[in-house]
């Protein structure tokens, strides 16, 4: 609960429920979370899109700082590009191969 109130998430603490909120943002990452290739869909862009704002009993009560505003539209867009070309692919390995793996020489590489 800290990390939320730390990272600015959290507006209004009074009723603020914690745990639908992790579970809310556990929609959004199957992709990265996966052990098996993910295929991204309108299905899933509809339930991570509903889980974060429609239904999210927090909606009213929860911020989204300023630094994770781009990241949020990013995310969102890029998904919603990738349901519509119904995009499979191991996204874990592709996502730790990006954030853990070697960088050197990674944008220098010839295709």
């Amino acid at each position: 609960t800290d990390a939320w109130r730390d990272a600015g998430f959290v507006g209004r603490e009074r009723g603020f429920d914690y745990q639908p909120q992790l579970d809310a943002m556990r929609l959004l990452y199957p992709p990265m979370r996966s052990r098996e290739p993910f295929r991204f869909s309108a299905e899933f862009i509809t339930e991570a899109n509903d889980a974060i704002a429609l239904g999210n009993q927090n909606r009213y009560k929860l911020d989204l700082p300023p630094d994770w505003l781009f990241v949020n539209r990013l995310q969102y867009g890029l998904h919603s590009v990738l349901a519509l070309l119904g995009a499979t692919a191991d996204w874990r390995g592709i996502f730790h191969q990006a954030v853990y793996g070697p960088t050197e020489g990674f944008l220098s590489q010839e295709s």
